[in-house]
């Protein structure tokens, strides 16, 4: 009985072990694998976003998500003063352009975008080189569900609030990813 069951699991463990490898020499991985870092860098500082945007505290949510993302991967220390700093972080967040996505039968917006764009650089301090240097661009939508009634605004604020997180966490994850991996 064993060597029936052990037989199918074979049957079906073994393609998917050979499809796996296939697809890994391919030139794709996992995100957060790899570090391709000098490891001369453990000392990181991210000072606070400059905001060019119309939004408010953008620069605020943004710098955060990004100190976030770097601690969470757990090989370096984020600080946001550049004193001492082996590399230094930096973006300027130059647009925050909210427009309509999708529209009702009646011809009201029911949907709309975010588009963010930032200039990131980050720069290799012992060695005096920028490692990263880009133009980020992040998009988030939301619904604004039933009608836009004066009672209605909380909750569309509460909604274009939540949106700005989960855009913030985005942008982290993407320019975090796109630094230590250089992809």
């Amino acid at each position: 009985m064993t060597e029936g069951l052990n037989g199918r699991l074979v049957a079906i463990v073994l393609p998917l072990l050979i499809g796996g490898s296939s697809v890994s020499g391919c030139g794709y991985a996992l995100a957060g694998r790899g570090i391709t870092l000098p490891a001369h860098i453990r000392i990181i500082a991210v000072p606070q976003f400059v905001n060019e945007s119309n939004e408010p505290e953008l620069d605020v949510r943004l710098t955060d998500a990004v100190r976030q993302e770097l601690q969470s991967r757990g090989r370096f220390t984020i600080n946001p003063d550049t004193a001492g700093a082996h590399a230094v972080l930096t973006a300027t967040i130059r647009q925050h352009t909210p427009s309509p996505a999708a529209f009702n039968e009646s011809g009201q917006v029911s949907r709309y975008r975010i588009v963010v764009v930032a200039d990131v650089t980050f720069r290799d301090e012992v060695k005096n080189e920028d490692l990263f240097r880009q133009s980020v661009r992040v998009t988030e939508e939301y619904d604004l569900g039933g009608s836009l009634a004066p009672a209605d605004l909380a909750a569309l604020f509460r909604q274009d609030r939540n949106a700005i997180e989960r855009l913030s966490r985005t942008f982290a994850r993407d320019v975090v990813t796109s630094i230590l991996e250089q992809f």
